[in-house]
């Protein structure tokens, strides 16, 4: 099961988006868990009943917000599409396949790269300078992005799409599972 919450308004970050995520998951779980914080950053529900395992992933965008649930490990990122210096971060911060991926494909190929990078990155609690600075690459030699990777987590699979909100929003989701379907819900 994976759901993807998504909001528009300000929430603020960090500790201040927990409200959020504590209603989606009272809607889910009929009950709000409380959150917890790992040593290296990221929050978790603490104290779950035995039996439950519910994992998730917040992301904002502006004042878009998705938060992804699963009872997998995971990571989501969302990010709008705007110019900016997209291709010199992809020359600077990709691999040589994902560079060659950026130019064939655009920004949408580079924010393809780049919500995947950030999901993992929350999903292996390395955070995206650790993945960017991997040198995995997320382009197989045949120029097409990888369905999966594999991390010391064992393997991670990709899912991508976008959200039509006020602006066009490139997601990414990414989990242990190879069999998910997800269910957005805003």
């Amino acid at each position: 099961m994976v759901k993807i919450f998504f909001f528009q308004g300000k929430y603020g970050h960090g500790e201040e988006g927990w409200p959020l995520i504590k209603r989606c998951a009272s809607s889910l779980l009929g009950f709000a868990p409380d959150i917890k914080v790992s040593k290296n950053g990221k929050p978790y529900f603490a104290r779950l009943p035995k039996g439950i395992n519910l994992q998730f992933s917040l992301s904002n965008t502006g004042d878009v917000w998705g938060i992804a649930f699963s009872d997998y490990l995971c990571g989501f990122d969302a990010q709008e599409e705007r110019e900016s210096r997209w291709e010199a971060v992809s020359e600077k911060e990709f691999t040589k396949e994902e560079n060659a991926y950026v130019k064939k494909k655009g920004i949408e190929g580079f924010y393809r790269i780049w919500t995947r990078k950030e999901a993992l990155g929350k999903l292996t609690e390395e955070g995206i300078y650790r993945t960017l600075s991997g040198k995995k690459s997320l382009v197989n030699k045949k120029g097409e992005l990888k369905k999966y990777i594999l991390t010391k987590e064992g393997r991670v699979y990709f899912y991508d799409f976008y959200y039509e909100a006020s602006k066009r929003i490139c997601c990414s989701f990414c989990s242990k599972s190879g069999n998910e379907k997800i269910e957005i819900v805003d």
